[in-house]
């Protein structure tokens, strides 16, 4: 492995599992906030308001009780969640995200349920490679540890330059079990964007134009909007937040492992 990667990637601070802690699971009487952060292989793809949610200006923002998607968790206790309106930044103490992290311990992936972030991605992106005419099915997406979200523009000089760099670390990607998903900043049509993947033909996934904007607005929230490169677990956890793609594979350890 080469020094600079083992550096970066072999700290306290990067060695957040992909698919959850190995530590014992606490009894819902012992978990804390940051028991549930820790085990976000167990973060459930919904919570529900327990107080309503108002805006700085007193606009009530959410309301008690409603269900809504969980997006991520924060370390500062806050959480990203999506309604009908759009994405949202609340408190975790204003959920019942607690309650539902210990309830979803007894369930899997084996006994038909994914990790956070597999239910809001799959079949909702595409990928040549696997299928040509079907979207990506969730139990496709769970073979990855990781996805690497590129945020890009659809013109044909930066996706190819994209395409080219992701290439140079695809020795990399395959020893972390990380799927790069393509997203285009530009809102397409369905046979314009089959007509740009067929083009380049990437061996990677992209979002499909009917939920490109939705996709765009939920994964990259306000805490991410600077950042065109997002390294997400399969929990929905940011593992590292970049505006350059180098900066966001100094995280992955290299092919040559010792």
């Amino acid at each position: 492995m080469k020094p600079l990667f083992k550096t970066l990637f072999f700290t306290a601070s990067t060695l957040l599992p992909f698919v959850g802690s190995a530590t014992p699971v606490p009894t819902p009487e012992e978990l804390s906030f940051e028991s549930a952060f820790a085990h976000d292989h167990l973060w459930p793809s919904h919570v529900e308001l327990t107080e309503d949610v108002f805006s700085e200006e007193g606009e009530r923002l959410l309301r008690a009780d409603l269900p809504v998607v969980l997006i991520r968790a924060y370390k500062d206790e806050m959480l990203a969640v999506v309604d009908r309106r759009g994405t949202f930044i609340v408190g975790a103490h204003k959920t019942n995200f607690l309650k539902e992290v210990a309830a979803y311990e007894a369930k899997s992936e084996k006994s038909g349920h994914f990790s956070n972030f597999l239910n809001q991605i799959g079949r909702r992106v595409f990928n040549l490679s696997y299928d040509k005419e079907k979207a990506v099915s969730e139990t496709k997406l769970a073979h990855f540890d990781a996805f690497l979200i590129c945020r890009t523009k659809a013109d044909r000089d930066t996706l190819h330059a994209l395409l080219s760099d992701l290439e140079k670390l695809q020795p990399q990607l395959e020893v972390s079990k990380i799927e790069p998903i393509l997203v285009f900043e530009e809102t397409m049509g369905n046979l314009e964007f089959y007509e740009l993947v067929k083009a380049f033909d990437p061996p990677y996934t992209a979002v499909v134009p009917i939920f490109q904007r939705g996709f765009l607005d939920a994964v990259f929230t306000e805490r991410e909007a600077d950042s065109d490169f997002l390294l997400i677990a399969k929990s929905g956890k940011v593992l590292h937040a970049s505006s350059r793609l180098t900066e966001a594979f100094a995280r992955l350890p290299s092919a040559d492992t010792d």
